[in-house]
């Protein structure tokens, strides 16, 4: 617990300190973000891991997105009334523009706002289930028959659920969460059976340099130092060829990348 806890701050600081920090003021920090998100819906589904079984730790993330549909729908905003899920027409976006202090990334609310983390938590929940169910005794291939089956049935309840909950990201929409998962799954058991199962290891190093220090990549390329060090091995150069800048950006993070994973520099938190 007390990891899970401390893990969250540090991620949590990080993400105000990668949105500004105080550079702006007190009053301009951003409070809420990618990395905030992260740490507290990490922490809260591994705090819930310490009490459950994947039975319940399944119900759990079943009543976030069924809870958060059910207030979106019902609970009315003041001057709009309920069920409507257009931009600042909606309990979650209403509640971030009187609670949320700070900046805000979209003018008075925010894509990783304060209602919105519930469905995050479903989110976190779901990803623990799928590491429960890699990491479990089960065959391998029935590993990956389980991985494809249940994101296949997650991505067609989403889009079921779509005319009632509209696939929004930027409200992290219980019928998002869904299709963003089941979309994950499936593709989780693609890569372990071409991997773990096949054995085929060719041309997929760059996958392992980048995911063994996902958010220290993350954190460099938001303070824009891959960006910069583009501009000074390249110029600017007219279309068609404009595209080249940010091919080198990508080409800097990626040997970076490797230059850390070859080193067994592990940036983790």
């Amino acid at each position: 617990m007390r990891h899970l806890l401390a893990r969250a701050a540090i991620i949590f600081v990080l993400g105000v300190i990668f949105s500004g920090g105080l550079k702006d003021g007190w009053d301009n920090i951003r409070w809420l973000g990618v990395l905030q998100r992260i740490g507290i819906a990490s922490a809260a589904a591994g705090l819930l891991s310490l009490w459950f079984g994947t039975r319940g730790l399944s119900v759990a993330a079943a009543v976030l997105l069924a809870g958060y549909y059910l207030l979106l729908r019902f609970v009315p905003v003041p001057g709009v009334g309920a069920g409507n899920f257009a931009e600042s027409m909606n309990l979650t976006n209403y509640l971030d523009s009187i609670w949320l202090p700070g900046r805000k990334h979209d003018g008075n609310h925010d894509p990783e706002g304060i209602l919105s983390t519930l469905p995050a938590i479903a989110t976190a929940l779901l990803g623990l289930l799928a590491g429960r169910w890699i990491t479990g005794t089960a065959s391998p291939m029935r590993k990956v028959l389980g991985l494809i089956l249940a994101g296949a049935v997650m991505f067609a309840l989403g889009w079921a659920w779509h005319p009632y909950f509209p696939v929004i990201k930027k409200i992290w929409s219980s019928s998002f969460v869904l299709v963003a998962a089941g979309c994950s799954a499936v593709l989780v058991g693609l890569f372990y059976l071409l991997v773990d199962v096949c054995g085929w290891r060719r041309g997929l190093a760059p996958f392992m340099w980048v995911g063994s220090n996902p958010i220290a990549l993350y954190l460099c390329s938001g303070f824009g130092f891959f960006r910069t060090i583009s501009e000074r091995l390249i110029t600017k150069p007219a279309p068609p060829f404009d595209w080249i800048p940010s091919a080198t950006t990508f080409a800097v993070m990626l040997a970076t990348a490797w230059w850390l994973h070859r080193r067994k520099i592990f940036l983790r938190v």
